[in-house]
């Protein structure tokens, strides 16, 4: 939905998705479409709040949010989202959680902190699978956010390092279900 460096919306313009991106950016919105440009695909970029959409109902077939619903009314976009996918329609967010002991340290230093994000948390995205008829979700990160400083070097060996412990995390999520609330990131799907 919100297109922010418009580098996926123009990745799944490639995959011949047709595309429509919102933003509340105008900034956004431009970068957008001038990468749509250089890269020669076709989207459609609009100025437009993702918790007051323009569209008619059940105008999309999928609908993707990355790490936006910190930022916004979480209900009203839930509510709209809904409203404008077709039946069966796919709605598929990606999203930073509130209850993540590793990444802590990380937003009290933060860009972010100033916009004064209100993180989503796991038992919120259930509480939201009422209004759909299938709903599932991913963790990702437990411990492994600590390493993150080691993707800043240019060492092929500090990144394997970060991988393997994002998979062990993947291993100690799956052994020990309560630690996916304490995440850093959930990847959940939901389909009208």
């Amino acid at each position: 939905m919100h297109c922010g460096s418009g580098e996926q919306a123009v990745y799944f313009a490639f995959q011949e998705a047709e595309v429509t991106v919102i933003d509340i950016s105008p900034e956004s919105i431009r970068n957008t479409q001038h990468l749509a440009k250089n890269k020669n695909v076709q989207l459609n970029a609009q100025l437009m709040s993702a918790e007051s959409l323009s569209f008619s109902d059940q105008t999309f077939d999928k609908i993707y949010i990355n790490s936006v619903l910190m930022h916004v009314h979480q209900e009203k976009v839930f509510q709209e989202c809904h409203r404008v996918l077709k039946k069966t329609g796919t709605l598929v967010i990606v999203e930073p959680l509130r209850y993540t002991p590793s990444v802590q340290i990380y937003r009290l230093f933060s860009s972010y902190k100033e916009t004064r994000p209100k993180y989503i948390t796991l038992a919120e995205f259930k509480k939201n699978k009422s209004r759909f008829s299938e709903f599932s979700h991913q963790e990702f990160y437990f411990i492994s956010p600590i390493l993150l400083p080691l993707l800043y070097f240019k060492s092929n060996f500090l990144h394997e390092l970060f991988f393997f412990a994002s998979k062990k995390d993947q291993l100690l999520t799956s052994i020990f279900s309560f630690l996916k609330s304490l995440c850093w990131v959930s990847v959940v799907k939901y389909v009208k």
